[in-house]
């Protein structure tokens, strides 16, 4: 299976979740900026990336983009 690219920023605006966000994020790609990484998943890893951070967010108050 292929892997894309994803490019993932985020804006959280609690302290705690935003650590927890980069943790997640490392192991699944390179950090690029302080809240951009760039992540090759195939669907798989992309699947379990999003259910990882599900739980994490708070969509009220926070976002994350990937692209």
């Amino acid at each position: 299976m292929s892997r894309i690219r994803y490019l993932v920023s985020y804006d959280i605006s609690n302290p705690k979740r935003l650590r927890r966000v980069a943790r997640s994020l490392e192991g699944f790609g390179v950090r690029l900026q302080y809240s951009v990484f760039e992540c090759p998943l195939d669907g798989i890893r992309l699947a379990k990336l999003q259910a990882e951070l599900q739980p994490i967010l708070n969509m009220d108050e926070d976002q994350i983009d990937r692209k």
